[in-house]
């Protein structure tokens, strides 16, 4: 939920070379913009309220978590807000909560949605589906590990950041350098802080 404190990565692409930079809060269907250059642009953009996010419960492989009331709400006011923006293209992690938030807005813009596995948020092994104290704990000293660049921290049968960076890097590559104008690309993903 909002009133989380999460700290997670926010993924800094400088000279072909991706590494996070930590921030803190995450907002809800608030896009975050990244420019790689003057006319190549991707906006990133977190999922809508879910039952996880309610539910406290790390939910990041394909649990059954869909969008809350209000995070369906939050998708159609996202949609009205970029109704009137030059969008290319939308892709999506593969986390149902975030290719709801996708197609709500792809409905209301008349944009197909594309999913992407790239973009799922990382695997977070034996701790997935629980909500506990020692989970939650676990989760947090993998994202304080990778903040201080120990990328190979992982919790047992997850991702660590290495992981992630071998299939999200490539992917974006690949996104930028289809990029031929300054229309914008939505991405939806799991987690994006602002």
């Amino acid at each position: 939920s909002e009133s989380r404190p999460w700290r997670s990565p926010v993924w800094s692409c400088v000279e072909g070379l991706a590494r996070p930079r930590w921030n803190a809060g995450p907002v809800a269907g608030k896009p975050r913009i990244i420019k790689f250059d003057a006319m190549k642009i991707l906006v990133l953009i977190r999922h809508g309220e879910s039952t996880a996010n309610l539910e406290h419960i790390i939910s990041n492989r394909d649990l059954p978590h869909p969008l809350t009331a209000k995070g369906q709400t939050q998708a159609l006011t996202l949609a009205e807000q970029l109704a009137s923006e030059a969008i290319r293209a939308i892709y999506v992690s593969p986390i149902l909560r975030a290719w709801q938030t996708a197609q709500v807005i792809s409905e209301q813009l008349g944009l197909p949605f594309s999913v992407h596995d790239a973009l799922r948020e990382f695997d977070c092994g034996v701790m997935e589906g629980l909500g506990t104290t020692e989970a939650w704990a676990a989760h947090e000293t993998v994202i304080a590990a990778w903040a201080n660049h120990d990328y190979a921290q992982r919790i047992p049968g997850g991702e660590n950041f290495l992981d992630m960076e071998r299939r999200f890097v490539p992917f974006v590559k690949q996104l930028i350098a289809l990029v031929t104008d300054n229309k914008y690309v939505r991405i939806f993903t799991n987690r994006i802080e602002q």
